[in-house]
């Protein structure tokens, strides 16, 4: 339990943090381009907040989890992180929505989905209300790149 316990806390601090440093990196932006950073560095604080308060209202939960998977879906988590910072950094190269429907497809399949059809179309319609929302409604211009 300890272990587990103090993992959660130490993540939910580093949460906070990385949260802190990306709204006060927000604030440099120009023209009101802020906004939408300090809303997700203000929900990441909050998330990580409740995290760590249930790390002290409710220890118990802890003592139950223990580790008993196989060494790849221990990896999974970090295979997930390094697929969205390469997804970070391909943006501008490939283009947003190319990378984002890439995206869109790759997750469910790295965390275990398998059905294709609504995995794809999932994928493409999300990315048709992305276009829509940031292109058509609210006149953003999202990375171009090669393809799109």
């Amino acid at each position: 339990m300890p272990n587990t316990l103090w993992g959660e806390r130490i993540s939910a601090v580093l949460f906070i943090a990385g949260a802190l440093y990306m709204g006060w990196l927000a604030t440099d932006f120009p023209a009101g381009g802020d906004l939408f950073p300090l809303f997700v560095s203000g929900l990441m604080v909050l998330v990580a907040g409740i995290m760590l308060a249930r790390t002290f209202v409710a220890p118990e939960s802890f003592a139950a989890w223990r580790v008993r998977e196989a060494p790849a879906q221990l990896a999974k988590p970090i295979a997930i992180t390094a697929v969205v910072i390469l997804y970070v950094l391909a943006i501008f190269r490939i283009g947003y929505y190319t990378t984002t429907f890439a995206l869109l497809v790759g997750l469910p399949v790295a965390v275990g989905l398998r059905r294709p059809v609504f995995i794809l179309a999932s994928a493409a319609g999300a990315t048709a209300f992305i276009y829509a929302l940031f292109e058509l409604a609210l006149g953003a211009q999202m990375p171009r790149g090669l393809l799109f």
